[in-house]
C-alpha cells in the first residue's frame, strides 16, 4: 500500500465540503498537504531516533575508555641519589704492619723477632708449638736438619707450616751456589758469587738472581738469605771461599743490587749480608767469633760501601747481622750507623 492508499479512504470519508464552503478538491489536497508535513516531520523524528541509538551504542562502546583528558597526570617523584661513599684508602706497607703489631702481645711481639730452625722432613709437633703457640716470624730450611729432601716433600712441608701461621711465614734459605746452597738435593748445583762476579756483568748477576727465586717460589720459599756483600780484603778468609762477588766495593755493589733486583722481581726477598762486612775476617764466624780491627775510615770506605749504596736506594728489605767483635771502635761504630744508615 502506497501512501496515497492511506491518504484516499481518509478523503472519502471527509467527502464534505470543507469548511467554509470551499471545494472537496482543495480540502482534499490541504489536509494531503497537512499529511505531507506530518509525514516529514515523523521521517525526521525516525532518523533522528536512528541516530540517538546508534551514537548511544557508540557511547556504549567507548564506555570503558577514559579520555586523555580526564586521566589523572602521573606525578614523578624524584629521589636524591645517595651520596657515594668515599674509597678508603690503601694503607701501605707500614701501616699495616703497625695495625698488626698494635693488636698483639709482648710475648708475639718477640716471637715476631724469631726465625727457627727445625728437625726433620714433616709437619711435626713441636714445629707446630713454634708456629702456633710461640707465633714465631719465620723457619730456615737447612740441609743439615734434613727439611729438604725432595721437591713433593719440601713443597708439602711449606704449604703446612704456612697452614698453621697467624700472620704469613718467612720461610727462608740460603739459596746461595757453589760451596753453600741448601737446596742441593732438589735443584742441583749453582754458579757462585765469584763466578758470577768473575764475569763483571751486571746482567749475569740479575739473571742469578731471577732464576734463583723461579726455583724458590715452586718450593714455596720467600726468603733468600741473598746476596753477600762482602768485600773480600782477606784472600785467606776461611769463611768466604768463593762466597763473593769481589774485591772492588763498587763491583760488588754493582752485582749485589742486579742480583738483588732479580729476587725481587721474582718475588722472592732478598737479604744483604753479613754487616757490617766479613771481607778482612780471619775466623769463620760459624766456630767462632771473629775480631775485626779496621778503622771507621776504612770501614766506611770499603765494608760500608754496598750497605749505604744500596739501602740509600731504597731497595733493601732486609739486613743480615754479623756476630762479629769489634773491639774499642764498637761502640763508636753503632753510634755513627744509626746516623749515617738511620736503620740500626
Amino acid at each position: 500500500m502506497n501512501l496515497f492508499d492511506k491518504i484516499l479512504p481518509f478523503a472519502k470519508i471527509n467527502s464534505r465540503k470543507s469548511p467554509g464552503g470551499g471545494k472537496l478538491r482543495h480540502y482534499i489536497l490541504h489536509r494531503a498537504v497537512s499529511l505531507s508535513h506530518l509525514v516529514s516531520s515523523s521521517a525526521f523524528a525516525l532518523i533522528l531516533f536512528c541516530l540517538l541509538v546508534i551514537l548511544s551504542g557508540c557511547t556504549s562502546l567507548f564506555s570503558g575508555v577514559t579520555s586523555s583528558a580526564s586521566q589523572s597526570t602521573p606525578v614523578i617523584t624524584l629521589k636524591p641519589s645517595p651520596t657515594p661513599s668515599p674509597t678508603p684508602t690503601p694503607l701501605t706497607n707500614s701501616q699495616l704492619a703497625q695495625r698488626i703489631v698494635q693488636g698483639m702481645s709482648l710475648d708475639q711481639k718477640l716471637g715476631q723477632m724469631v726465625i727457627v730452625e727445625f728437625y726433620g722432613a714433616t709437619l711435626n709437633s713441636d714445629l707446630i708449638q713454634m708456629i702456633q703457640g710461640n707465633r714465631v716470624s719465620g723457619v730456615l730450611i737447612e740441609n743439615k736438619n734434613g727439611n729438604a729432601q725432595t721437591r713433593a716433600q719440601l713443597t708439602t712441608l711449606n704449604t703446612g707450616m704456612q697452614g698453621q701461621a697467624h700472620i704469613p711465614l718467612f720461610i727462608t734459605t740460603d739459596f746461595e751456589g757453589g760451596l753453600v746452597n741448601e737446596l742441593r738435593q732438589i735443584t742441583g748445583e749453582r754458579a757462585s758469587e765469584a763466578k758470577i762476579g768473575a764475569t763483571g756483568n751486571p746482567q749475569v748477576a740479575y739473571t742469578a738472581g731471577r732464576n734463583a727465586a723461579t726455583d724458590l717460589t715452586s718450593l714455596g720459599l720467600n726468603v733468600n738469605f741473598m746476596p753477600i756483600v762482602d768485600v773480600l780484603t782477606n784472600p785467606n778468609n776461611p769463611g768466604l771461599p768463593d762466597r763473593t762477588f769481589g774485591t772492588d766495593p763498587t763491583l760488588v755493589t754493582t752485582m749485589g743490587r742486579a742480583y738483588l733486583k732479580g729476587l725481587t722481581d721474582g718475588g722472592v726477598i732478598g737479604c744483604l749480608k753479613h754487616f757490617p762486612g766479613l771481607g778482612s775476617a780471619s775466623i769463620d764466624p760459624h766456630f767462632s767469633l771473629p775480631q775485626m780491627n779496621r778503622s771507621l775510615a776504612t770501614l766506611n770506605q770499603v765494608d760500608f760501601v754496598p750497605y749505604r749504596t744500596l739501602i740509600n736506594e731504597g731497595i733493601v728489605p732486609m739486613v743480615m747481622v754479623l756476630a762479629i767483635r769489634f773491639g774499642w771502635v764498637e761502640l763508636a761504630i753503632r753510634i755513627v750507623l744509626r746516623k749515617q744508615l738511620s736503620w740500626l
